[in-house]
Order: C-alpha cells, then structure tokens, then sequence
C-alpha cells in the first residue's frame, strides 16, 4: 500500500502535500490499516468535524439541504470510532 501515493503524485490534483503525509503514515506505520490511526490525519479530522457539524446545522437550520453532507459525516465518525478501537484493541 505505501506505493500508492508515489503512483500517483506527479498527476494528482492534491498533489505531493497530501499524499507525502499519507506515504509518511505508511512510513511510521507500514501494517497501518487506517489512516485515520496516523496522528496526523487524526488530528485533521478532530479539528475539522465541529466546523462540518455547524455548517450542516446551519444548512438545516436554513432549510437548505447537504444530501451528502451528512450521511458523509455519520460514516467519517462511525470510521473514527472504529479506529478508535481498534487501536484501543489492538485488533484490524
């Protein structure tokens, strides 16, 4: 897996950034079986998630509708929890 991101790098829209911290992630940690266990895309996803939870309740709240927002936020918590155990646990 950690050759992936180097497959991609040179025509990829998010470009080497990204996609140098998930090559990092795999460095750290080559059996890593979610990157959201990398500190570093923990971290990103912890500080983003109240900024999502307030723009789709101020959608809501407006009578605007984010048909994928929400559902999208409800699967990236329920991997989070996940990975929260499964790192708790030792187990994949």
């Amino acid at each position: 897996m950690e050759v992936l991101p180097w497959m991609w790098r040179g025509g990829c829209i998010i470009r080497s950034a990204f996609l140098g911290k998930i090559k990092e992630a795999y460095d750290n940690n080559p059996s890593i079986t979610n990157l959201l266990l990398d500190p570093f895309f923990k971290d990103k996803i912890e500080k983003a998630q109240s900024g999502w939870r307030n723009i789709i309740s101020a959608a809501a709240m407006n009578g605007l509708q984010f048909q994928l927002c929400h559902p999208l936020l409800d699967i990236l918590m329920a991997t989070v929890a996940k990975a929260a155990c499964q790192s708790i646990t030792g187990s994949a």
